[in-house]
């Protein structure tokens, strides 16, 4: 895994300090564009995993449109992608196994 570089390093840690509790909904832009969720899906003490993602509705199914995690590593303040999700395109890839 490569880790972010530092203006996405500081871009994540701005997003990520918005949240209050496990998750927040960025929505700035009065319906012109997807909001921007955020939320933390795994947390020990050593590592947490967020989640990025803007979500629309086809046809009643939720789609990720797209959703990307990332691993942070608490100890060193990185963030790696571990993880990316189109839907509507059919992509789902890992980057990082069990």
């Amino acid at each position: 895994m490569k880790q972010l570089n530092p203006e996405s390093t500081n871009t994540l840690n701005r997003l990520t300090g918005m949240m209050s509790g496990w998750c927040v909904k960025i929505d700035n832009s009065r319906d012109e564009f997807m909001p921007v969720y955020i939320s933390t899906t795994f947390e020990d003490e050593r590592t947490k995993i967020f989640t990025v993602g803007h979500y629309q509705s086809v046809d009643g199914d939720i789609l990720a449109d797209p959703e990307i995690q990332f691993l942070f590593d608490v100890v060193t303040g990185s963030y790696f992608p571990v993880y990316y999700r189109q839907d509507c395109m059919d992509l789902e890839q890992n980057s990082a196994k069990n």
